[in-house]
């Protein structure tokens, strides 16, 4: 049964107010990082893991189930391994870049001469930043919240600010360079699709022990995409997406194989984007389930829909604001 939930947006638009008056983060929408102390309170009688405990969900395992989602060839993905001496130069110019707010030309220069010039199958990294739109993303996690940097990659330099600018990049590759020694750290490279955008994106909780509990829309502050729609017509979208996004949570745990039990064990969130022509979805990522990781929730808060994320709810919720 698909239940859709509708915040009205004034709503969340006072949320953000009131956290850009007082200068303070808000924790009414799309909250992460809570303490044990937070989620035991209301969940007491389940298993509330560590991240540290949970196992890593890396792009790398689920790339062939990703590119198909998407119909891309494997060919058109490249991959490129940052050699340690590359990141050791990213981190000292990401802590300078806070202090600086800028990041500091020689840095640059610095991490253009040490990026590779191959990607892991030997093709020349300069001739395909130059021959097509490209869009970056880390084995660990996407660089969306780079401050430098919008749109399709350009050349090498532009790389570089990403991800000397991503917050969430840099601490991706120092949890996997201590977490994992000796494993590769991997960029990859994807043909940039101008259908994938924020405003088409879902987020998908997947609770441990059970299927999908609830969605929301991956833009949590700004108005759903279809807001303009009649209500029938939004049930009927909602109806399809949790279709599709069902579809897919199958082929995920069918992809998991040997892994599989340990996925359902620990749940798991996953991204999607929906194409407004068809209502297909395809599947974008995957991340770590859970109140005490850095997941945001979106459009709902890990504690107080703690029993809707966490799968103690009838039907799948799905949400959106208008």
């Amino acid at each position: 049964m698909v239940n859709l939930q509708i915040k009205r947006f004034a709503a969340v638009a006072a949320a953000l107010d009131l956290e850009s008056e007082s200068f303070t983060e808000q924790r009414v929408y799309n909250t992460s990082f809570h303490t044990r102390e937070d989620i035991t309170a209301v969940l007491p009688s389940i298993h509330h893991p560590d991240p540290e405990e949970q196992p890593w969900i890396l792009l790398r395992p689920w790339l062939p189930l990703i590119m198909e989602s998407q119909g891309i060839s494997p060919e058109s993905v490249h991959e490129i391994r940052l050699p340690s001496t590359f990141l050791t130069i990213l981190e000292s110019t990401f802590r300078s870049g806070l202090s600086l707010g800028r990041v500091n030309r020689d840095d640059m220069r610095d991490l253009v001469s040490y990026f590779p010039m191959k990607s892991a199958n030997g093709c020349d990294i300069v001739a395909l930043l130059q021959g097509q739109k490209i869009l970056a993303r880390l084995d660990t996690c996407s660089l969306k919240d780079a401050i430098i940097g919008q749109g399709p990659i350009k050349n090498i330099s532009d790389i570089c600010a990403r991800l000397a600018t991503s917050a969430r990049g840099t601490k991706g590759l120092r949890d996997l360079r201590e977490g994992k020694p000796g494993y590769p750290c991997s960029l990859f490279l994807f043909p940039w699709r101008d259908e994938i955008r924020t405003e088409l994106e879902y987020r998908v909780f997947c609770p441990p022990g059970t299927r999908i509990a609830a969605i929301s829309q991956y833009r949590w502050h700004q108005p759903w995409y279809h807001h303009d729609a009649s209500t029938h017509d939004q049930l009927e979208i909602a109806t399809k997406l949790v279709h599709g996004c069902e579809e897919l949570y199958d082929q995920i745990i069918k992809h998991a194989g040997d892994e599989r039990d340990e996925v359902t064990e620990n749940g798991f969130v996953f991204d999607v984007v929906e194409i407004p022509q068809t209502h297909e979805v395809q599947l974008l990522e995957l991340n770590c389930f859970g109140a005490m990781t850095g997941c945001g929730a979106c459009l709902f808060h890990w504690i107080k829909d703690a029993e809707i994320l966490y799968g103690l709810r009838e039907g799948v919720k799905v949400r959106v604001t208008i």
